[in-house]
């Protein structure tokens, strides 16, 4: 499987519009989360898409749940196929969303990713927020709005997600 490409994070979601996976029902024995994981697989590498299937485990189930995963611009994002929806999963925390079988008090036991290029990556610890540039909260002037010392300041989580931004004056002396 070669030439797969790794996508921006704005070709996954247009390409999840097109394919919209989360249209089929799910039905146990028959279409389950494995199945609505290997569609987008499947599709994304016949487009040249670079996609994970990603199989999740937990602390006290057996069961384990599927969904994909991107390298995009925004570094590495998880999507559950059965919504569409983008979500972040941590390594001992619960699953964000309900699961069949899987009580809401089960934490993540392991991320195991098989890419579609044949790369393989396995994560039992580590996938953890990051500690990230400490931005603290500036009331802003309406004079700086515009003023052309402002500039953005971003905090990130390790998703490369922008958990919050502010605008920051160069002029302005903060404590």
């Amino acid at each position: 499987m070669t030439n797969l490409t790794n996508p921006l994070l704005l070709g996954v979601k247009m390409f999840l519009s097109e394919i919209r996976t989360w249209v089929n029902q799910y039905e146990e024995g028959y279409y389950v989360c494995s199945d609505f994981t290997q569609e987008v697989v499947n599709k994304a590498t016949e487009i040249g898409m670079r996609c994970g299937y990603v199989t999740i485990s937990f602390n006290k189930n057996p069961i384990c749940h599927a969904i994909v995963s991107f390298e995009t611009d925004y570094g590495l994002i998880f999507i559950e196929p059965q919504s569409g929806e983008q979500i972040d999963i941590l390594i001992g925390k619960c699953y964000p969303l309900p699961l069949n079988g899987v009580s809401e008090y089960d934490n993540i036991q392991n991320i195991d990713i098989e890419w579609n290029d044949g790369g393989h990556k396995s994560v039992t610890q580590g996938i953890v927020p990051s500690t990230v540039l400490l931005v603290f909260d500036i009331p802003e002037s309406p004079n700086c709005l515009m003023c052309e010392h402002v500039k953005w300041r971003m905090k990130y989580d390790n998703f490369g997600k922008i958990i919050k931004s502010i605008r920051v004056c160069s002029k302005i002396q903060y404590k």
